[in-house]
């Protein structure tokens, strides 16, 4: 199969920064890095309408830049099979309209889709009018460790019921949205959610409540922790058998099974001994790129759907509107 031809609009912290510094290859968190080391694919150009972000872009990977998608279609006509799409989320839909006039094969596009549950509506909307398989970077559905787990709860290896908390900082779009998204993946459809604390709007587009998510044998507490102090994202699930720790962003992973308590006659205690669930955090934008180079050799892949996506958007909208 041919390199796919890839372009990568939208330079910021998950399009360039977040390992620009890293000289470790295993290291792999930013779109241009993960794609630039992947010899299935090739970079056509990167977009941004900052300078300094192109001329970081131009130094360290030596691929040519445009300041818009007119540009680029101004002086190129190369063919593209895949756009990354990593702009800014507030712009998303105007971005997405653009980029149709390059007809590509795929979309990647950053989560959330959009601040506006009507503006995702209709990026989806529009992705299957344009006959464009729509993915959407929740990098954690892709990572070993989420699809074993999964696995395991399918398999009663975790047994319901399933009660869980989840710390989150940075904001319920930008931050809280992963665990939601990894949630629903894990234990299903939500069937209720109720809003315990309204928290603080940390700006115009995201807040930071206190809420609770009910499954249909699980129930999980989201609790914020300031982000100034540290970030956090977090989940322990309790269920009848064991523990799951779910620490630092998915990077320790591990399960804790019951045991009989030496001390105390007639107890069960939590097992000391951790069983390690082996996870790919640390590179976890090359993992959704092999999925994506599987997904055009029409093989398996585990990727984040423009409908399971939405699904995400919906709950992100609920928690919002009943936040007063």
């Amino acid at each position: 199969m041919q390199k796919i031809k890839t372009l990568i609009f939208g330079l910021g912290k998950i399009g360039l920064d977040y390992d620009y510094d890293i000289k470790d290859k295993k290291v792999i968190l930013t779109h241009s890095k993960a794609l630039y080391l992947n010899r299935k694919f090739k970079i056509i150009a990167g977009i941004d309408k900052s300078s300094k972000q192109l001329l970081k872009f131009r130094y360290k990977y030596k691929i040519r830049t445009f300041r818009s998608i007119y540009d680029f279609i101004k002086f190129n006509n190369s063919k593209i099979d895949l756009i990354v799409l990593s702009t800014n989320t507030k712009s998303r839909l105007k971005d997405f309209k653009n980029i149709l006039k390059l007809k590509p094969k795929v979309v990647l596009i950053e989560k959330p889709i959009s601040y506006n549950l009507s503006d995702t509506k209709k990026i989806v909307n529009l992705s299957k009018k344009n006959k464009i398989k729509l993915f959407v970077n929740f990098t954690k559905l892709s990572d070993p460790a989420c699809i074993k787990i999964k696995k395991m709860i399918s398999k009663k290896k975790i047994k319901y019921p399933i009660k869980g908390i989840a710390c989150y900082s940075g904001g319920l779009y930008n931050n809280a949205s992963h665990l939601i998204s990894l949630l629903i993946f894990w234990l299903g459809d939500l069937k209720k959610l109720k809003i315990l604390e309204n928290g603080k709007k940390l700006n115009k587009f995201d807040l930071e409540p206190k809420f609770y998510l009910i499954f249909n044998k699980a129930s999980i507490f989201f609790f914020p922790v300031n982000y100034k102090n540290y970030f956090n994202l977090s989940v322990e699930l309790y269920s009848r058998n064991g523990k799951l720790n779910y620490k630092f962003e998915g990077r320790d992973v591990y399960w804790q099974s019951i045991i009989n308590d030496n001390l105390y006659k007639g107890y069960k205690i939590l097992n000391n001994k951790k069983k390690k669930i082996v996870n790919k955090m640390k590179f976890h934008q090359a993992n959704i790129y092999n999925n994506i180079y599987n997904f055009f050799c029409s093989s398996n892949y585990n990727l984040c759907s423009s409908q399971e996506a939405l699904v995400v958007d919906k709950v992100l909208n609920r928690i919002k509107i009943n936040v007063k």
